[in-house]
């Protein structure tokens, strides 16, 4: 090590004797020639991150460098069967997958709204009542989907339940005659099992790889999918035969959480494991507490036999004594009993169980208060300031959902119907297949939520179309309602009325003049006002005696 500049080390001679010592060790002198040496050395800072150090407090911290691609081979499979599980046995994992089906579809589904326009860039509304109409009924139960069990809206929310389940959803695009209706288009949902995960295959020559049951160019852009003929664990004999079915023909769409991510990952991968321990948990203070109230404890004999007093034996044949809640059997003479009393769960129990289910609810992205059904201690702020960022996620969901499902499927049964001569508008004739790309204009609104306070929301909605910050259009929007739909509600409401002959928002009891307000009886008598001119009308009987004063 070198010497700070300007500073030298002293000589020490090495192998000689020195004038005026005796010879010494070279052991010893090579120790304190580097000692020296490093007293005078300056201090080097080396830079480095403190979360890559190699120490006794992260030595259990393991990470690896492995592909997403090596990772998910060997969990991906496992992943998704702990998450089927926990959403089938595990009370909070299925309060969450209602969430997602809740939260991101709703009880209605996603509502498609038509941008069809003119040359003159107004609105075709010819084409676009049409094309509602056609995809209203398309939607229906036992029209859109080849099963004939799920209206479009039930496809909506079994796919993004999959989607929060599984990581991923499968859906076949079915055209022609197999789609079994007039517009020549049905979905065939599939279960995710039928992508085998365990097919790889390396690119070669003129071949494309396969990753997990995905053909891949180059580029890793999906080209076609190698799918299970039926369930993989099902009961037909053909379930290990597979097809190759064209990527053009496939929807598989997934939130990817890693770059070059192939497949899905379950959404509650980050939160399974605690969730999973919080069961056991949960599981081990339930029995405490039953063994607890059963006031349960040990017999003992003088001789060490249990036979005069016992009821039966168990299956490996130690005695057992049945006992009832309340009840305490009358032992022998030489008998004791040892109770045995738990005070198990603890006073921690609830506060422990709180702790976990917020890290939970971190993990899954939803907040405590909806994921336990618990809003003790929750103020309005609170709770407000929680809604509004959950429902931005669900919203980030939505269109999400939007540009992976329901474009995808408005663009295809829209080609095929209009091709099929299926979209007819008000005269009779059919959309013309010229036009086709005129009328793929269209957006899906998905659901909105109500305030805990709707009057302050609507008024602030309302005082920023005044000022010209918003309009109807944009505040209807955020309702999940499409304003030409309400404009024509309201129109069909007036002539309703009309035609009944009633008339809403007069007064319609007789005149009376004898009613008069206070505000005008001050006025006779040359008074201020009340409170600004506030109207409190009531007869001019039994308003009170006033007098004018000097």
């Amino acid at each position: 090590m070198a010497a700070a500049e300007g500073q030298a080390v002293p000589e020490i001679t090495v192998g000689k004797e020195s004038p005026g010592r005796t010879h010494g060790s070279r052991i010893l002198t090579e120790w304190k020639r580097e000692r020296v040496a490093r007293q005078l050395a300056p201090i080097r800072q080396t830079r480095k991150f403190e979360a890559a150090a190699i120490n006794r407090l992260t030595s259990s911290w393991l990470t690896s460098t492995a592909s997403i691609d090596r990772e998910l081979r060997g969990d991906l499979d496992k992943l998704r069967a702990r998450s089927r599980d926990m959403c089938r046995n595990n009370e909070y994992a299925k309060k969450f997958l209602r969430m997602v089906r809740t939260n991101v579809v709703g009880p209605h589904g996603f509502t498609l709204q038509l941008q069809v326009l003119n040359s003159d860039g107004s609105a075709d509304k010819l084409a676009n009542d049409a094309i509602e109409a056609a995809f209203k009924k398309w939607g229906r139960k036992g029209i859109c989907e080849v099963s004939g069990q799920y209206s479009f809206a039930d496809v909506q929310r079994v796919l993004i339940g999959a989607a929060a389940r599984d990581g991923e959803f499968l859906v076949r695009k079915v055209r022609g005659e197999a789609a079994g209706n007039v517009f020549g288009f049905a979905l065939q949902i599939l279960d995710i099992d039928r992508l085998d995960t365990r097919l790889n295959i390396a690119p070669a020559g003129n071949r494309n790889a396969v990753v997990m049951g995905v053909e891949m160019d180059a580029y890793r852009r999906p080209v076609a999918y190698w799918i299970f003929k039926s369930h993989p664990n099902g009961f037909h004999g053909s379930a290990r035969e597979r097809e190759r079915v064209p990527a053009s023909d496939i929807i598989h769409a997934f939130l990817p959480d890693e770059l070059e991510q192939p497949r899905g990952i379950p959404w509650m991968h980050a939160a399974m494991r605690r969730l999973h321990d919080l069961g056991g948990y949960r599981e081990a203070a339930i029995i405490a507490a039953r063994i607890g109230a059963a006031q349960m404890g040990v017999i003992t004999s003088p001789e060490g036999t249990a036979d005069a007093i016992k009821d039966g034996e168990d299956a490996e044949g130690v005695p057992e004594i049945e006992a009832e809640p309340g009840t305490f059997p009358v032992l022998p003479e030489g008998y004791d009993m040892t109770p045995f009393n738990p005070t198990y769960p603890h006073q921690q129990y609830e506060m422990f169980n709180k702790a976990c289910l917020r890290g939970i609810g971190s993990g899954f992205g939803v907040s405590y208060h909806g994921l336990a059904n618990d809003l003790e201690g929750v103020s309005f702020s609170s709770i407000r300031s929680g809604v509004l960022e959950e429902r931005d996620e669900w919203m980030v969901l939505q269109n999400w959902f939007d540009s992976s499902l329901m474009a995808p499927v408005t663009d295809a049964m829209l080609e095929m119907s209009i091709l099929s001569g299926a979209v007819i508008q008000a005269g009779g004739s059919a959309l013309p297949v010229a036009k086709l790309d005129k009328f793929l204009v269209y957006s899906w609104q998905g659901r909105r939520w109500p305030w805990v306070d709707p009057k302050k929301d609507m008024e602030a909605s309302l005082l920023a179309i005044n000022n010209g910050l918003s309009s109807p259009q944009r505040v209807a929007a955020a309702m999940g309602m499409d304003i030409e739909d309400v404009l024509n509600e309201l129109k069909k409401f007036q002539e309703m009325l009309e035609t009944k002959g009633v008339v809403l928002g007069t007064d319609t009891s007789p005149p009376n003049e004898d009613v008069k307000t206070i505000n005008e009886k001050r006025a006779e008598l040359g008074l201020d006002d009340i409170d600004g001119g506030d109207a409190i009308f009531m007869p001019s009987s039994e308003i009170p005696a006033l007098e004018k004063t000097p």
